[in-house]
């Protein structure tokens, strides 16, 4: 493997089991993105946890479009006709007629639609989503948890066979998303990959960029969680709503993860509103007196690390930030330009020391930090190196830790 496959390989290694906990909300958006057609540049690994996490993941999904299958065959009704001498339920009066000799009435109206050919087909797709599924968990306990809780709402479809295919049925959201899901299943248990995926198929693909911010997040995270702070709610947030806030005593700190905050200097465009045009920081972390924002960059391009110093300067103006950390692994190619000569002459000093920092003449400060999963042969002790450099800026930050 070269450098950029190993740095791939680790981060599914690092991330692993973690990957679906940063989505709060369970979505199927979230393994269509994963469907993509894999470069020669992929890397496919065991990469077990990060199965077995997106596995467990599909299956509550999967869950959730059992339940609604079985709401609309308990409340769905179709419109066809009955016969018979006592009315029920309602009757469309203009196309009811006698039927004689039998002095019955034969009249269109509202049926349950309890033998309908789709729930012949979800039942059946259910069924296979379970056998994939067993084979992949065997010995996880939640898994089996969430295949048995499957495997009993099932039991209130009907069986039966039908010749109706997942392509007959898009009309039919629960059935739709249950068969993707079916299918994303059975691209897991061939391969998981991760690399820069372009354009839909029928792999499953992390993409790497992906990875490498929500690596971040949680590092982020484990940093704070490591100092004594828990998830707790915490004051009112000035900057909207945060995807996580933590707690130690009376101290708060609040992050946003890729999403524009309302203390963005951008107000207007041409006289309208421009909250829309607002920057986006990977993460943005806040104390109440402190404000930084963070880029991660997964590449190793002195020309794209460049662009991404300015970039996290332009964020810190945006957002009064006091101070910007912009994240990468390394630095290898040739630079063309002096800007990318001097991002090369930082990285020779953060080689040495892990962080090199730029000191702004407002009194703000840009930390450039190496975070590279390849850079030792231990996966986990680069990930320990990288939690000690965060861990050194914040504190250069002044954030109490």
């Amino acid at each position: 493997m070269n450098k950029t496959e190993i740095r791939r390989r680790n981060l599914g290694l690092l991330v692993g089991g973690r990957y679906f906990r940063y989505y709060r909300q369970p979505s199927i958006k979230i393994i269509e993105s994963l469907m993509r057609r894999a470069g020669e540049e992929a890397v496919a690994a065991s990469f077990r946890d990060l199965a077995l996490e997106a596995l467990k993941y599909a299956l509550g999904l999967l869950k959730i479009e059992v339940e609604r299958a079985l709401r609309d065959r308990l409340v769905y009704r179709e419109f066809g006709v009955v016969y018979g001498a006592d009315i029920e339920g309602a009757i469309d009066v203009a196309r009811s007629i006698a039927v004689r000799p039998l002095c019955l009435v034969a009249s269109l109206t509202y049926l349950p639609s309890r033998h309908a050919p789709e729930y012949l087909l979800m039942r059946r797709i259910a069924r296979e989503v379970i056998n994939t599924a067993r084979r992949m968990a065997a010995g996880d306990e939640e898994a089996a948890r969430l295949l048995e809780g499957i495997a009993k709402l099932i039991r209130h479809l009907p069986a039966g066979t039908t010749s109706l295919e997942c392509g007959d049925v898009e009309y039919i959201e629960w059935l739709r998303r249950a068969c993707l899901i079916n299918k994303f299943v059975k691209a897991l248990e061939r391969s998981v990959k991760i690399g820069r995926a372009a354009g839909l198929g029928e792999e499953v693909v992390f993409r790497d960029w992906r990875l490498y911010e929500i690596y971040t997040y949680f590092l982020i995270y484990d940093v704070f969680k490591s100092a004594g702070f828990v998830e707790a709610a915490c004051r009112d947030a000035g900057g909207g709503e945060p995807d996580l806030t933590l707690k130690k005593g009376d101290k708060c700190i609040l992050i946003y993860f890729n999403k524009p905050l309302a203390y963005s200097l951008v107000e207007r465009y041409n006289g309208n509103d421009a909250s829309l045009h607002r920057g986006r920081p990977d993460v943005f972390v806040e104390d109440g007196s402190v404000k930084i924002v963070v880029e991660a960059k997964f590449s190793t391009s002195p020309s794209y690390i460049a662009l991404g110093r300015f970039k996290a300067m332009a964020y810190m103006y945006e957002y009064s930030a006091d101070a910007g950390i912009l994240i990468f692994p390394a630095i290898e190619g040739v630079p063309t330009d002096e800007e990318e000569r001097s991002i090369e002459e930082l990285y020779k000093y953060m080689e040495k020391e892990g962080v090199a920092t730029l000191h702004l003449r407002d009194g703000r400060n840009l930390h450039l930090i190496r975070i590279d999963p390849a850079e030792t042969e231990d996966p986990y002790e680069s990930d320990r190196l990288a939690r000690e450099r965060l861990r050194r800026v914040l504190k250069i930050q002044h954030i109490d830790l």
